[in-house]
C-alpha cells in the first residue's frame, strides 16, 4: 500500500475506509471493498509540500509551464529556471509531460472526485 512509499502525516487522516458505496441515477446502489483513509486534501497537499520542501525541493506555483529542455524550464512569464528535476502535476495532457516526450495518454478513464463530509463509519457514499 501506500505507506510503503509515503508516509501519510496522522493529522491529514480524517477516517479509516474499508468500503465504498456508489449510487447510480436510477438509485441502484454498488458497494465496493475500499481499504484506505479519507483525508483532508487541503491538509495532506500542505503536508506534502512541506515534506518535499525539507527534502531540498523548491516549489513555484501556480506557474504555467511553456517549455521544458533538458535542464531548462521556461515559464510562462517568460522566466527560465534550471533543474534536475521537474514534477509535472499539470494533468493528463501535460506541457511538461509533452516537453520531455511522453505521449499523452491514449485513453482517459472517468474517476469520482468528491468532497465528503468525515462523518463516522467505516464506508464512502458517493
Amino acid at each position: 500500500m501506500i505507506e510503503a512509499a509515503f508516509q501519510i502525516p496522522p493529522e491529514t487522516i480524517l477516517r479509516e475506509t474499508h468500503w465504498m458505496a456508489c449510487v447510480s441515477p436510477s438509485g441502484r446502489r454498488f458497494r465496493f471493498p475500499l481499504s484506505g483513509y479519507m483525508v483532508s486534501r487541503r491538509a495532506f497537499d500542505k503536508a506534502l509540500a512541506c515534506a518535499a520542501e525539507g527534502a531540498g525541493a523548491e516549489l513555484r506555483y501556480p506557474v504555467g509551464v511553456a517549455r521544458v529542455s533538458g535542464e531548462r524550464v521556461e515559464m510562462v512569464n517568460g522566466t527560465t529556471v534550471r533543474a534536475k528535476v521537474i514534477i509535472g502535476a499539470d494533468g493528463p495532457t501535460s506541457t511538461v509531460a509533452r516537453s520531455v516526450g511522453f505521449a499523452p495518454p491514449r485513453e482517459m478513464f472517468r474517476m469520482i472526485t468528491a468532497t465528503a463530509d468525515g462523518g463516522g463509519g467505516d464506508e464512502i457514499d458517493l
